[in-house]
């Protein structure tokens, strides 16, 4: 009776030992390896990473008759994962009671360029894409605005790593483009950018 016992412990050992070996093999199988951000999103993501000063002129237009000039600044940083920049602006001048937020990044199944931005004016999120055309950035879309459809052309140009020029173009109803504004971005150094003691 015990040496049958022993037999049979010895065959289940030996049965045990290969589904301890597959569940090994099992355990040390390698994750799936996570995505990386393109080299697209990587260079968008260098260079606006930081915190820019921006300085609008306002053509004359619906939003504002007679033109104008205001004075704002805005924090890029990546998204998660690296796959996107986020832009938080706010309005430092004449008054700060604007805010807006920007999303950009590249889409390597479409191969573009994609942008958002929402802000305290309305409840709306414009959407646009495109791609660099020459060394500039442009991007377009369209949106209903004040009950009429809209067509808006963004452009990023003279491009370096310290500054950029952003100009917004709008179209309504199928009528020829207009310019709404230019804004000149300098960024701030790391000592500049950081806020004062108490604020």
């Amino acid at each position: 009776m015990c040496a049958l016992a022993a037999m049979t412990l010895a065959a289940q050992s030996k049965e045990a030992k290969p589904a301890a070996k597959a569940k090994s093999k099992a355990a040390a199988a390698p994750a799936m390896e996570m995505m990386k951000p393109s080299p697209e999103q990587v260079k968008l993501n260098k260079w606006l990473n930081g915190t820019w000063m921006g300085e609008a002129k306002f053509d004359p237009g619906p939003m504002m008759p007679q033109g104008g000039e205001t004075k704002g600044r805005e924090v890029f940083h990546p998204g998660p994962g690296g796959f996107s920049v986020f832009g938080d602006y706010v309005q430092t001048s004449p008054t700060p009671d604007f805010h807006g937020f920007a999303i950009l990044m590249y889409d390597p199944g479409k191969k573009q360029y994609v942008g958002y931005w929402t802000d305290s004016m309305a409840p709306m999120v414009m959407m646009l894409s495109g791609n660099y055309q020459g060394n500039d950035l442009v991007l377009s879309g369209d949106m209903e605005m004040m009950g009429q459809p809209m067509k808006f052309t963004w452009k990023y140009s003279d491009i370096t790593p310290a500054s950029f020029t952003f100009t917004e173009e709008s179209s309504a109803g199928g009528q020829p483009a207009r310019r709404d504004m230019v804004v000149k971005y300098t960024k701030l150094t790391k000592a500049a950018a950081k806020p004062a003691a108490g604020q």
